[in-house]
């Protein structure tokens, strides 16, 4: 439904299988197995805080996160491909700036380090 609003907790387990590809297994937590596992957070790492938006465009699902906190200013687009190869069309109504894919520090784990 466009316009709703709504949290929901994942937890995102990636293994990098070469420059701008990774393997994504993606959970769904209820509250209380978030809480457990912030319970067990990394003390070494920030939260990162950001909205997640989800743009379908062109038969394709794009997702921008807009990042707060230390990492204000930051957005993100992303799709998730089956190829690298794999031919899409960006939506007109977004400007990207720069590609960012197989830069390591743009990762969740890099943005959680604490400054």
């Amino acid at each position: 439904m466009w316009g709703a609003s709504f949290a929901h907790f994942t937890h995102t387990t990636k293994k990098f299988v070469s420059a701008g590809i990774n393997e994504e297994v993606e959970v769904l937590l209820n509250k209380d197995k978030y809480d457990a596992s912030i319970s067990r957070a990394d003390l070494t790492k920030e939260s990162i805080d950001k909205v997640r938006y989800f743009i379908p465009w062109a038969d394709k699902l794009f997702e921008l996160d807009i990042f707060g906190g230390s990492h204000e200013g930051l957005a993100i687009l992303e799709i998730e491909l089956t190829s690298m190869d794999e031919p899409f069309e960006l939506p007109p109504f977004l400007e990207v700036i720069r590609e960012v894919t197989a830069e390591k520090e743009y990762s969740n784990n890099q943005l959680a380090d604490k400054l």
